[in-house]
C-alpha cells in the first residue's frame, strides 16, 4: 500500500547540502581535469595580448572577490538628538 500523500516513510531524508551523483562525478573530473593547471595559468596570461587579459582576468574576478552589497538604511523612525543637562561644581540642577 503506498504512503499517504506528503509522507515519504523515509524521515530522515537526503541531508542537506549533500551532492548528488552526477554533481559529485562532475565535480571529481574537473577537479582532476584542473588540478596540474593552476600553475599554468600565470604563464599563459603573460602570453596573451593585454586585452584577452584582461577580459579573462574580469570574468576570474567574480570568483575571487566578493560580489559588493549595497547597504540601505531600513529604519523610519528619525534620530534624536542626545539631551545633555549641565550640572554646576556645587552640584546642584540649573534653574529653568
Amino acid at each position: 500500500m503506498p504512503q499517504p500523500k506528503g509522507k515519504s516513510g523515509n524521515y530522515n531524508g537526503k541531508p542537506k547540502g549533500t551532492l548528488n551523483r552526477s554533481t559529485k562525478e562532475l565535480r571529481t573530473m574537473l577537479t582532476a581535469a584542473f588540478e596540474g593547471e593552476i600553475e599554468n595559468i600565470p604563464n599563459t596570461l603573460k602570453k596573451l595580448e593585454p586585452e584577452k587579459r584582461l577580459e579573462i582576468l574580469s570574468k576570474f574576478i567574480g570568483f575571487i572577490l566578493p560580489k559588493p552589497i549595497e547597504v540601505q538604511e531600513s529604519t523610519t523612525e528619525s534620530i534624536q538628538p542626545p539631551n545633555v543637562t549641565f550640572v554646576s561644581v556645587d552640584m546642584s540642577l540649573p534653574k529653568v
